[in-house]
């Protein structure tokens, strides 16, 4: 990628005039001196380093097109000699032809004929610092002094370590507790401005890092976890069966050395004995990465590993899954036939997914019967909100399905907030049933549309290992602040799903109807490794903003009922009865 920024002292007047009607385009309407981010928005606009709009949506989640339209116009780079455009959903006349060919032409984007451009997908904040350091021509060296290394959710020697020590040298932490780097967390434009602002005026160490490496039997380049792995008895062991196989082994000249690591690997990951701490190489880590996605090719559903078994946590509303009758809770014994005893849950998740249009075949346990569902495969393609005002009883009550957390559900969720206040609904339901859960953030920000606006509140309590604990607070926009809320909950609701339905009851005294949650009450860090596998690990548990604890246990509705009809959703008429 071309480092395509270079520093501008040249100061900008803060108003333009537009020829022949003396229009100005100045400051954005949006952005209020009591925006976190508001005096470093202010100070780049005012040098023509954010572009001209009448708002600038400091709050909202950036997309990744968002996030190049910034970097080309802070540039100032201009516009493309040609455009060819090789996406498939995409043409050269596109209205954001101009941006996607620059970002094609930096080296941001490297297509294929025939691949699509999703502008409306977010950015973590680890891939917009590594893009915005790119462009600034700032590296990060492998090798650094770890010493004062200050966060505790990212390992020093992981993927990540070097992007994150040159953040915090940078300056740039997080507002509500620096030791936390937040890798996959997505970006607010409030957040972009902030970096750029910081990135505008920084200069690197004078001096660099000088690293020492020994080469005694155990070098000063290894962390202090690394030199007791290596002190480790049975870690010699390992290395000694591994010298037998490559040098006596008859066949040794068929093992392929790579395949032997990751399975190693492998082993390691699953003796943690963690259901939600898993390794994933190559094309499998797009398995963890598709259900947080609107769209891909499958069943629709999401399926999650027990002690009993592949599990179905909740098929997807109106999917192949739901409509060929797969209910949370089955336990998936087979696929097409083939046992799934012994079988790592992305070995069961490869065979159910296939093009669209394929049959798979699934058997499952569900309490002592055998069943079994012949599924057609479908694109997988659906909207993460889905709102309707529902008129009962003489009143309006809005109603919001949240189908699961993923990378644009804050924004649809706001949108659709903001739509049930302009209708002056007179109460609100909430539907997480059957909502396997997503990103973190994502729910503590959709939390803020039932706090007052510029109110704080705390969203979650997360407790890691040690002891050490943290609350995680959200500053509330109001749109849903004066509602009476009513939640919808189920045993296919988890881990986001419950973050929100837990946060709700206790901050908004919320009724919750339904029946027992899932019971997920960890917090996963995903981590993207050298050779684009992924690590999932747990991290944290977490409470509900009053400490209450729900892991393995589930979040208990205040009204339960069952939905025993196939007509008739008892569920959501008793929560229509609260109005």
């Amino acid at each position: 990628m071309k480092k395509i920024f270079t520093f501008i002292t040249a100061l900008l007047f803060v108003c333009l005039l537009s020829p022949g009607n003396n229009t100005s385009f100045c400051f954005y309407q949006d952005v209020e001196p009591a925006d976190l981010y508001y005096t470093e928005i202010k100070a780049l606009h005012d040098n023509n380093l954010l572009p001209d709009d009448t708002n600038y949506n400091s709050d909202s989640f950036i997309t990744l097109l968002e996030l190049y339209e910034i970097i080309f116009h802070y540039a100032k780079t201009p516009d493309p000699d040609h455009v060819d455009i090789p996406y498939s959903n995409i043409d050269d006349t596109d209205i954001d032809a101009n941006t996607i060919q620059q970002a094609i032409n930096y080296g941001f984007l490297t297509p294929t004929k025939g691949q699509t451009f999703n502008k409306d997908k977010l950015v973590s904040k680890h891939h917009a610092l590594s893009l915005l350091f790119e462009s600034f021509g700032i590296g990060y060296p492998l090798f650094f002094d770890t010493t004062n290394f200050p966060f505790i959710d990212v390992s020093v020697s992981s993927y990540y370590g070097p992007l994150a020590m040159k953040t915090a040298e940078i300056g740039i932490l997080e507002e509500d507790n620096p030791l936390l780097f937040k890798a996959a967390k997505r970006i607010t434009k409030g957040e972009i401005a902030h970096y750029l602002y910081l990135l505008k005026d920084y200069e690197p160490a004078l001096t660099p890092i000088s690293i020492q490496i020994e080469t005694s039997s155990i070098g000063s380049n290894f962390s202090s976890t690394e030199k007791e792995l290596i002190e480790n008895d049975n870690f010699k062991l390992m290395l000694t069966v591994w010298s037998r196989l490559q040098e006596n082994y008859l066949y040794s000249e068929d093992l392929d050395e790579d395949e032997l690591i990751l399975g190693a690997i492998n082993g390691l990951v699953e003796k943690v004995n963690d259901p939600y701490t898993d390794f994933q190489d190559g094309e499998e880590a797009t398995v963890i990465l598709e259900s947080l996605n609107n769209e891909y090719e499958g069943v629709g559903m999401i399926v999650d590993e027990t002690d009993d078994g592949i599990i179905v946590v909740s098929p997807f509303k109106d999917s192949p899954a739901e409509q060929a009758g797969l209910e949370p809770g089955d336990i998936i014994i087979e696929v097409d036939n083939i046992s799934t005893v012994g079988q790592s849950i992305e070995e069961v998740v490869s065979n159910i997914r296939g093009p669209a249009d394929t049959k798979v075949v699934i058997k499952v346990q569900r309490n002592n019967q055998e069943l079994t569902f012949s599924v057609i495969r479908q694109t997988i393609n659906f909207d993460s909100v889905n709102t309707e005002i529902i008129t009962h009883n003489n009143k309006k009550v809005g109603y919001i399905e949240l189908v699961n957390f993923g990378d644009n559900t804050a924004y649809a969720f706001k949108q659709a907030a903001l739509d049930l206040a302009s209708n002056s609904v007179d109460g609100v339901i909430v539907d997480v049933r059957n909502n396997p859960g997503g990103y973190l953030d994502i729910a503590i920000d959709i939390i803020k549309n039932f706090i007052p606006e510029g109110e704080s509140a705390a969203a979650v309590k997360l407790v890691y290992s040690g002891g050490f604990s943290e609350t995680l607070t959200t500053t509330g926009n109001g749109n849903l602040s004066n509602y009476e809320i009513v939640v919808l909950i189920n045993e296919g609701s988890a881990s986001a799903s419950e973050i929100l339905a837990g946060a709700l009851r206790d901050l908004k005294d919320a009724t919750l109807i339904g029946t027992t949650s899932f019971g997920k009450g960890s917090v996963q860090q995903m981590e993207m490794l050298s050779n684009n596998s992924i690590l999932k690990y747990t991290i944290s548990e977490w409470l509900t903003p009053n400490g209450t604890e729900i892991n393995e246990i589930g979040i208990t509705p205040d009204i339960i009922i069952e939905n025993t009809s196939e007509t008739t959703d008892s569920q959501l008429n008793r929560a229509l009865n609260e109005f």
